[in-house]
């Protein structure tokens, strides 16, 4: 857990010591069954979704419905929901034959940019 000296919600000043890191490795093959992939990858966002929205219902039934931190896990919802990405995702399945990861990987990085 990180801790500092709260100067306000959600910020604190002071030392963070992190003990895990965690960095995601996306496989860049591109040797894989688009089909597998698009179910892959559409099953992986419905958990997603699922699971959030379970955090977000408790989260709202301890912080209130208009609490501003419960409205992140609601964009979260809403972006894993984009029709856009997910063409863009899919398209990338089919026409580079890359795994789901490596293609919303993509498609993330260039929504950075």
């Amino acid at each position: 857990m990180e801790r500092g000296i709260g100067t306000s919600r959600g910020i604190g000043i002071g030392h963070v010591l992190i003990v895990y890191n965690a960095s995601a490795v996306v496989n860049r093959g591109t040797h894989y069954n688009a089909d597998e992939e698009k179910k892959r990858f559409f099953e992986a966002r419905k958990t997603f979704i699922e699971q959030t929205e379970e955090l977000l219902s408790e989260l709202e039934k301890k912080l209130g419905e208009s609490d501003k931190d419960a409205l992140v896990l609601k964009n979260q919802i809403y972006l894993a929901r984009d029709i856009t990405t997910e063409n863009e995702v899919v398209a990338a399945i089919d026409n580079s034959h890359i795994c789901a990861e490596a293609a919303f990987d993509d498609v993330c990085n260039k929504l950075i940019q």
